[in-house]
């Protein structure tokens, strides 16, 4: 009897294609487009389009394609719907897709975007925002009768592309829009290099003289500023602050060698004002220093200051607090020296 076995369809095919071979296996369906979805290989031999067919075989069979052919405008887009961006951000990513992206890879199946295509794309928008590659530099367009002038694209702003692309291909790779993320693989502009330019201390010196006959305060802070840096002014409170603790630490410790001997009247006194004098800058002049310091600070970067929080000021230009702290700071020393010499004259 004749063997009438049936033989199993084979999946995949493998047709001649000009000097090669093309694979072609069956997908599934697309579930957007309701489209049969094929996924293509070409290989030089026979041999190796049957490796190809395997290969993409085993694709399907473990999931690993994409589930739709769909296009990058409609992966931007959806990306572009779940993205968590602020305001400002939301509006540069959808200028730049709108301008950019779109009229470049709009209409390309998201699965055959290569990372060559994107360092060829950052490229020619290095040569011309256009994408022109210099063909139309000098030359009038009909349509707007004005010469074009290629002008090159900043590297920053390339980058900027470059990190829009790579989360939206990654939100599609989790999607199974794209089985890798292409953006991740090409490599944008590097990052500039800083090119500052300093004023020179002539235009350094013009600047704080201008600032000082406008605002001590502001003048002070650009002077700090340029000889500290933006936290001198934040230094200066906390150098301040531990003053203030290393003289209620050296009191409490002359209070105590006070106290266990029987001081004099006149030590006794003494101590105490020296005691009630650092109480006080402690507690009432320390807190207008601190306003005093958070509104030069908030000024510097622009914010609004109410009014209620300004300190008058008099005829030196220095806050008010700023003097009593001074005086009382006279005061103190002049006790001291006078609670050492009581003290030793007590021995």
């Amino acid at each position: 009897m004749a063997n009438t076995k049936s033989k199993r369809r084979q999946r995949g095919s493998i047709r001649p294609n000009g000097a090669g071979f093309q694979v072609r296996v069956y997908a599934g369906r697309d579930p957007l487009t309701k489209k049969d979805i094929y996924l293509h290989e070409q290989a030089e031999t026979e041999t190796e389009a049957e490796k190809a067919r395997t290969r993409l075989l085993h694709q399907v069979d473990e999931k690993r394609h994409p589930k739709t052919q769909v296009t990058m405008s409609f992966l931007l887009d959806r990306w572009l719907g779940v993205a968590e961006l602020d305001e400002t951000s939301y509006e540069r990513a959808e200028g730049i897709i709108r301008n950019y992206l779109k009229p470049t890879f709009g209409d390309l199946k998201a699965g055959k975007l290569t990372a060559e295509m994107l360092e060829l794309f950052y490229a020619r928008l290095r040569q011309c925002q256009e994408q022109c590659e210099g063909r139309r530099n000098g030359k009038t367009d009909p349509k707007t009768k004005q010469k074009h002038v290629c002008e090159p694209l900043a590297a920053n702003s390339i980058r900027k592309i470059h990190f829009i692309l790579r989360p939206a291909l990654n939100r599609g790779l989790r999607w199974g829009y794209v089985t890798t993320n292409v953006a991740a693989l090409a490599e944008p502009p590097s990052q500039p290099k800083p090119n500052p330019d300093p004023p020179t201390p002539e235009e350094a010196a013009l600047v704080l003289n201008t600032a000082w006959q406008r605002d001590l305060d502001w003048g002070t802070f650009l002077f700090m500023t340029m000889v500290t840096g933006s936290l001198g002014v934040r230094i200066g409170a906390l150098v301040f602050r531990w003053l203030n603790i290393i003289e209620v630490v050296l009191v409490v410790t002359i209070v105590a060698a006070i106290s266990s001997d029987s001081p004099t009247t006149l030590v006794a006194v003494f101590t105490t004002i020296v005691a009630v004098l650092l109480t006080v800058q402690l507690t009432a002049v320390r807190y207008f220093l601190n306003q005093h310091t958070h509104r030069v600070l908030n000024t510097a970067v622009g914010f609004e200051v109410d009014a209620a929080t300004s300190q008058k000021r008099d005829g030196s230009g220095l806050p008010r607090s700023h003097r009593v702290y001074i005086g009382l700071e006279f005061l103190k020393a002049g006790f001291l020296a006078a609670l050492g010499i009581a003290t030793l004259a007590a021995v």
